[in-house]
């Protein structure tokens, strides 16, 4: 059962909170990585975002869940798990599309030979972009109206807006956890991104 809920697109943080929470004793969680080294996991998720099986069957074994395929589908999750916590990782859209599309962008979504990876990454691309155009504006929009869908949907004592430039504090203080005795991690910036997209597990 899920205990946190990571409804940030990625680029917004997703892997450093992925990695704050597994120290704070949320983990295992899972990001877009974990979907990427398990096609068995992949082929559940395309079932799912299909309208087919339940959450279980993607969720067995986690106890949070950041990055896409989760934030694309953040409100259903979060209505299937009333007593998670969500986190809404944020920053600015324009820094947001620019690293975007410096990185997933232009990494043109190669998943390698795995078709259900493929359909994975391209349903939940299609379902964050929604009505928007695939342009720099289209995506600004969509990731502004994914944010204000959250903030309307979600209850607001279950739901931190937070930027990973806060720290252990916010984090910490809404999940009722003491901060460990160790710097908050900083991880898959841009320019880690670029060296070794995937980003190592």
């Amino acid at each position: 059962m899920l205990a946190v809920i990571g409804a940030g697109w990625c680029r917004t943080g997703t892997y450093t909170l992925a990695t704050a929470l597994t120290l704070l004793g949320y983990g295992p969680c899972q990001h877009m990585v974990d979907v990427a080294a398990d096609p068995d996991l992949a082929r559940r998720w395309r079932r799912r975002l299909d309208g087919e099986g339940t959450w279980d069957d993607v969720y067995t074994g986690y106890r949070s869940a950041v990055d896409w395929p989760t934030s694309t589908v953040a409100a259903e999750v979060a209505q299937a798990h009333p007593d998670a916590r969500v986190v809404l990782t944020a920053r600015p859209a324009a820094d947001w599309y620019r690293s975007f599309h410096r990185t997933v962008l232009a990494d043109g979504q190669d998943t390698g030979a795995d078709p259900e990876l493929t359909e994975v990454v391209g349903r939940a691309a299609r379902r964050a972009l929604g009505p928007h155009g695939a342009d720099e504006d289209g995506w600004t929009r969509a990731y502004a109206a994914h944010h204000a869908r959250l903030v309307a949907s979600v209850d607001p004592g279950r739901l931190l807006v937070w930027s990973v430039r806060e720290g252990w504090g916010p984090l910490c203080r809404f999940l009722d956890r003491r901060p460990p005795r160790l710097p908050f991690p900083r991880t898959n910036d841009t320019a880690f991104f670029l060296r070794h997209a995937p980003p190592p597990r």
